[in-house]
């Protein structure tokens, strides 16, 4: 992530979207349960340093050394043994790719219901008000 006055996080609950399942198992998984809870329910974005701190990031650089720096990183795993790299990354992920093997239509569908709810509607349009007198 680039260093600077920047946030980051999920904040779908600000702008009146419930937080995808999967999305919320996958943050919980990255932060842990009582950060991601925390995030998640406040759509709470946390600063830069914060973000590396409870491990939403991997590493912080100038803005303009952060494609070189997430370069570096790819070049440094392809340079591994790629068996034994890939492998280990399969089975250090495995629990995240099980829930994208998992049937997941009828969530899609809830989460794209929920766009079209009144209080969402009403909540992006405020959004889309308040952004517009910013600029």
């Amino acid at each position: 992530m680039a260093e600077g006055d920047f946030r980051i996080g999920l904040n779908e609950v600000q702008v009146g979207i419930q937080m995808p399942p999967l999305i919320l198992i996958a943050l919980r998984r990255l932060v842990g349960p009582r950060q991601a809870e925390h995030m998640a329910v406040g759509g709470e974005l946390v600063s830069v340093q914060e973000a590396l701190r409870i491990g939403l990031v991997d590493a912080v650089a100038p803005a303009d050394q952060v494609v070189n720096r997430a370069l570096e990183w790819c070049q440094h795993l392809l340079a591994l043994p790629p068996e034994a790299m890939l492998g280990t990354r399969r089975e250090a992920r495995a629990d995240l790719c099980a829930l994208f093997e998992e049937d997941t239509e009828s969530e899609l569908r809830e989460v794209t219901a929920t766009w079209w709810r009144t209080e969402t509607q009403n909540t992006l349009r405020a959004l889309a008000d308040r952004l517009r007198k910013k600029s």
